[in-house]
């Protein structure tokens, strides 16, 4: 399935888009609903300015990438899993009381990167983290990889609980 257009914006209580390669392009991309998911094997959204708004927001797929100037994501539920998961950004925030990312492969980069949530979650076998400025908040808070690399030239992480944890060789 592929969307494109200079101005995209999809609405609904539900919105559910299902596709073996689902493709969403537009200079300004925005889905809103009280339930919002995609899902694909290959899931692909592109925007200058690309927008998800849900109380419960779920993308999955085998290869997930989100790639925008400007990239924000909030629900209440917040929940990316995809074998290979790449948000880009010049800007990119994700808020939700509950944030979960999961991949074999998850990478984050942005200029200015903000991951906010009561609960904070982020595993995968391979963990990166980039942005000029970094900050990852949450009551609790849990990185979680083989491989775990943060960078930033502003690095901050906040937690009531905070846990890093990293598989050890055999």
């Amino acid at each position: 399935m592929r969307l494109e257009g200079e101005s995209l914006r999809l609405e609904g209580e539900s919105l559910r888009l299902e596709g073996e390669s689902l493709r969403l392009e537009g200079e300004s991309l925005r889905l809103e609903g009280e339930s919002l998911r995609l899902e694909g094997e290959s899931l692909c959204l592109e925007g200058e300015s690309l927008r998800l708004e849900g109380e419960s927001l779920r993308l999955e797929g085998e290869s997930l990438r989100l790639d925008g100037e400007s990239l924000r994501l909030e629900g209440e539920s917040l929940r990316l899993e995809g074998e290979y998961l790449h948000l880009e950004g010049e800007s990119l925030r994700l808020e939700g009381e509950y944030l979960h990312l999961e991949g074999e492969s998850l990478r984050l980069e942005g200029e200015s990167l903000r991951l906010e949530g009561e609960s904070l979650r982020l595993e995968g076998e391979s963990l990166r983290l980039e942005g000029e400025s970094l900050r990852l908040e949450g009551e609790f808070l849990r990185l979680e990889g083989e491989s775990l690399r943060l960078e930033g030239e502003s690095l901050r992480l906040e937690g009531e609980s905070l846990r890093l944890c990293l598989e050890e060789e055999p």
